[in-house]
Parts: structure tokens; sequence; C-alpha cells
């Protein structure tokens, strides 16, 4: 069974840090096993670890300034000179 659940909230960063917004619009979803599908602008490792703690598993792309492990970066970077 598939489901795709469309929450959307405006955020201007009037209303605290963005961490703050993701974890408030998942809020009902928390230990259900859901899966978050989301791009490079959300995802950061501390978010990821974050709710992977309340069950809420993520998949996307992040930005190389997003808290990557050293190694991590260094991979891309061989990634990129390809």
């Amino acid at each position: 069974m598939k489901v795709q659940l469309d929450i959307f909230e405006i955020y201007d960063g009037k209303c605290g840090p963005l961490t703050e917004m993701v974890g408030f619009l998942l809020e009902p979803y928390e230990g259900k096993g859901y899966h978050l599908y989301q791009d490079n602008y959300y995802n950061s490792i501390d978010e990821t670890n974050e709710l992977l703690q309340k069950l809420i598993r993520v998949c996307g792309t992040i930005r190389v300034n997003r808290g990557l492990l050293k190694e991590m970066i260094e991979e891309a970077k061989k990634v990129e000179e390809r």
C-alpha cells in the first residue's frame, strides 16, 4: 500500500528554526514507521538522526555543508571530479 501525505506549511523564518518546523509537521507520524522523502534544502545529518529516533525513515539528497562526515565530503569531491 502506498500513501502520499501532502503537508504544507509556508516557512518564513519567523516561527523558529527550520528543523522545528519539520518536527512540528511530522509530529503526528512519529513512531509509526513512515518514510520521509525530502530535498537538500531541508535535509541534514542532525535532522535525519532525530527523525530516525522517532521511527521516521529519511531518504533524499543532502548538501555537503549540512553536517556530512569528512569521509563523505571527500567521496563527494571524487565523484564531482569524474
